[in-house]
């Protein structure tokens, strides 16, 4: 097995994390010719467990990846010295990943003891941390940076009446993530990596591993980590030219159910209710993709 598509091939026959962490490797070594793809991850928690995912996911976008992962927890240290590691490894992207866990805690922890204005001071404190890390990239290489953005507590601090108050712990984070928008996108080749949507989409009790985040710190599950690699890489396709932009459609049971044909313009499948509307619904999408 030498080839990356039959590498990958076998990979989707039966995509365990055992497999991935195999093909990865096969991968590696298959000696392939393909563009490489420089990528740094600066955190605050550790990822090293979900790398083989990543690297999987470059490999499907014919990228070979280089990959160099920061110290744990030493970010504005890498970022502010010209001189790092970060620096001479010459990164394509550089992907900023950090948890409030570990960046404020109290935010996370503490937040039923903090007055009002300690909670402003300390979300105000997190926007300057970013800023200061987005701008010092910038100034120090020409590389994609993909800054995560911040996901809700899993378990709000005032239980159901968090959800009543504006000031409460999970619209104090939405509203962060909110700034960190205008941080990020007010500098060029700066993007948000919206982590907290993803995991709403796959559930934070699926993508949450309390068990690995007290063992290594590592606070996702293994399939949410290839979420994540996933979602770099639709970046990183973008970076290296690897998007690819068409959409071939039928039109009978595909933009409406029936056959056009045989039944007829008032006979086909199309409208605000059952069954037409869910062909209604991808007409709509299908005009979003359009406008974009």
């Amino acid at each position: 097995m030498n080839g990356s598509l039959e590498i990958l091939r076998w990979l989707e026959e039966n995509p365990t994390e055992a497999r991935t962490i195999s093909a990865a490797g096969k991968l590696d070594r298959s000696g392939e010719e393909m563009p490489e793809v420089r990528i740094a991850i600066v955190r605050n928690y550790s990822v090293e467990l979900g790398l083989h995912h990543l690297k999987v996911e470059c490999y499907r976008a014919h990228l070979r990846p280089s990959l160099y992962v920061g110290q744990f927890d030493n970010v504005q240290q890498e970022v502010l010295n010209s001189s790092s590691d970060l620096y001479a490894f010459k990164p394509d992207v550089v992907v900023v990943a950090l948890r409030l866990h570990t960046l404020v805690p109290k935010l996370i922890y503490s937040f039923s003891e903090l007055a009002a204005d300690a909670v402003h001071e300390l979300t105000e404190s997190v926007l300057e941390r970013l800023t200061g890390i987005v701008q010092a990239i910038r100034a120090r290489s020409t590389c994609v940076i993909l800054v995560h953005n911040f996901e809700l507590a899993a378990i709000p601090a005032a239980g159901l009446l968090d959800a009543q108050r504006k000031d409460g712990q999970q619209n104090t984070i939405r509203r962060l993530n909110l700034s960190l928008i205008d941080v990020v996108t007010s500098t060029t080749g700066a993007y948000i990596v919206d982590v907290d949507h993803m995991m709403a989409q796959d559930g934070y009790n699926r993508a949450l591993d309390d068990k690995f985040w007290h063992l290594c710190r590592s606070p996702y599950s293994l399939a949410f980590q290839g979420r994540l690699a996933v979602e770099y890489t639709k970046f990183i396709r973008a970076l290296k030219g690897k998007n690819k932009k068409c959409l071939v459609l039928d039109c009978d049971n595909t933009l409406w159910g029936g056959v056009i044909g045989e039944d007829g313009i008032h006979g086909i499948k199309l409208g605000p209710s059952h069954p037409g509307s869910a062909f209604l619904e991808f007409q709509a999408a299908i005009i979003e993709l359009y406008q974009l």
